[in-house]
């Protein structure tokens, strides 16, 4: 495999190899553990390494702050993933000014009302969204109101 970040230790390149590779277990896949411990950059690899071996992949990154899903965003975005490809969905009450710059057109701003919304499904698919990193708060919204639909 060959790794978009070089500085993977053993253990972050198993956990990723086996993610890609299918040997991970059943979906969904959870990296947890202290702070600092490349939880961070072991998802990001992952995550550009299953976007680049398969095709058609969708992923939700969740991450339990905002400031560790703009990370996330921003870290896809240095590993080479097209912005186009990537939805930073941002809470409804979530100022503006507090969106990194860099990640302000991966986001959807509605100047109608001031305010983050979220997205709707068709426009997901249309605009061939391939990542879409929220925070575990807005992962329930995004999941109920955007990707299930009635009677599923």
């Amino acid at each position: 495999m060959v790794w978009f970040n070089k500085q993977l230790n053993p253990e972050q390149q198993s956990a990723v190899s086996c993610v890609v590779g299918g040997t991970a277990g059943r979906l969904p896949f959870i990296i947890w553990g202290p702070p600092g411990t490349g939880k961070t950059s072991t998802l990001v690899e992952a995550a550009a390494q299953v976007l680049r071996k398969v095709e058609g992949s969708r992923l939700l990154l969740v991450a339990p702050s905002n400031l560790a899903a703009d990370l996330l965003a921003q870290r896809l975005i240095k590993a080479g993933r097209p912005k186009s490809e990537i939805l930073r969905v941002c809470a409804f009450s979530r100022p503006r000014e507090d969106l990194p710059k860099d990640l302000e057109d991966v986001t959807l701003w509605d100047d109608s009302v001031g305010a983050f919304r979220l997205p709707e499904l068709p426009e997901v698919v249309a605009n061939r969204i391939r990542v879409v990193v929220v925070t575990a708060l807005m992962a329930g919204k995004v999941g109920k109101e955007t990707f299930v639909r009635e009677g599923m």
